[in-house]
């Protein structure tokens, strides 16, 4: 006799919903479907189940603990032939997530970032085991798209690393989002504009100037408007179009001073550069000389910053110490005399094989005098050319 066996393949049962974020004592009721019921609903972690909640096992209504700790959930169903299916929960404080920081303006690579220019983003709520991701409003030049980046996997933190391309222009205008996406897809995302780091950009190091002298500053990177503004004790002035003038020479008679002139731009960032002013440079004495043919003439420096450099045109010649010596031929020439800083100051010589002396005299009215000459040959005669006295042909 042939006999016919039949066996029916029922399905394994589905757990709705297959993934949820429960916040503390909040309730829903869990279903099923496919294979045979009845179904029994179970807490299968944590472990002891009583701190996931509790769960009628016959109509999966469920309620979450009160908390405080945060930790993960396993909901499962099971029929009669002991088939499962499994709901991926978590039970937290909120679900939505929060980015402390919020939407944030900086300068790449410049004060206040930390750590070489890191930004730590830091969250709360979800499921707190985060990804860090960042999505550009713009492109970023290819050529330096690997300068920023965000670490990537999971963490509370965030810590977003600005590298600095070798341009301080790179940056600016440039925008983007910071997201925080936790295990069940919750995210959250805030905003960040980037500017280069305003600087000035023609004055990196110390500059040096002389009193009243004027010094015009200019600027890149930040976010306008702009404000300059003068640091120093006494301090010289600004313009707001960059224009500095280093303060008078009465101001600290003698003694060299240093200022600060400041750039802030309105998210507050700032750039200083020190000027050191010095002592205007001179050189004694400042007023044309005469001086015969191979003879010397002693100049000095004033004020300034030593050590000096002597020098003189022509094929007279100055030693290092300021003492020049005449060259045998006649001509005109200038001395001049550069301190540490660059500054100069000169003079001017007339070297001659004929001269009065002195060069220069004050005579008190109806008193005498006797004038000489060097070189020349005799006769000498010696005559006025203006005033109102009278002097001798022998002098």
């Amino acid at each position: 006799m042939l006999k016919w066996i039949f066996s029916t393949v029922l399905a394994g049962p589905v757990i709705y919903p297959r993934r949820k974020f429960f916040v503390f004592n909040e309730s829903i009721t869990f279903t099923a479907s496919g294979g045979i019921a009845p179904y029994i609903f179970s807490i299968v972690f944590p472990i002891p189940p009583t701190n996931g909640g509790t769960i009628n096992p016959l109509t999966g209504d469920y309620t979450a603990p009160p908390g405080p700790t945060e930790h993960d959930l396993i909901i499962r169903v099971t029929h009669f032939n002991g088939n499962t299916s499994d709901s991926t929960c978590y039970v937290g404080t909120t679900a939505t997530i929060t980015i402390a920081n919020g939407d944030l303006e900086v300068e790449a690579y410049g004060p206040p970032l930390a750590n070489d220019n890191v930004i730590t983003y830091t969250a709360t709520g979800g499921t707190s085991s985060y990804t860090w991701s960042i999505i550009p409003e713009q492109p970023l030049n290819p050529a330096y798209a690997s300068y920023i980046y965000i670490n990537e996997g999971p963490g509370e933190t965030g810590n977003l690393l600005f590298q600095n391309p070798g341009t301080f222009g790179d940056w600016t205008g440039y925008s983007l989002f910071v997201r925080c996406t936790d295990t069940f897809g919750n995210f959250e995302q805030v905003h960040l504009a980037v500017y280069a780091h305003i600087i000035f950009t023609n004055a990196n190091e110390t500059i040096s100037l002389e009193y009243d002298e004027t010094y015009q500053f200019y600027i890149a990177g930040g976010k306008p408007p702009y404000i300059y503004s003068v640091n120093g004790n006494p301090s010289g002035l600004i313009t707001q179009n960059g224009l500095y003038t280093a303060p008078g020479n009465g101001a600290t008679p003698g003694n060299d001073i240093i200022n600060y002139p400041v750039i802030t731009d309105s998210l507050s960032y700032s750039h200083a550069v020190p000027i050191e002013i010095t002592t205007n440079l001179n050189i004694s004495p400042d007023t044309l000389q005469y001086l015969e043919t191979n003879g010397t003439l002693q100049f000095t420096a004033i004020d300034g910053i030593g050590p000096y450099l002597w020098q003189c045109t022509g094929n007279s010649i100055i030693d290092v110490n300021g003492l020049l010596t005449a060259d045998n031929n006649p001509e005109n020439i200038t001395v001049t005399v550069t301190d540490d800083e660059g500054f100069t100051a000169d003079c001017s010589v007339s070297v001659t094989n004929f001269i009065i002396i002195p060069t220069s005299k004050n005579v008190v009215i109806d008193d005498n005098f006797q004038f000489s000459v060097v070189g020349g040959a005799s006769p000498i005669v010696y005559s006025k050319i203006s005033g109102v006295r009278s002097i001798k042909s022998n002098g």
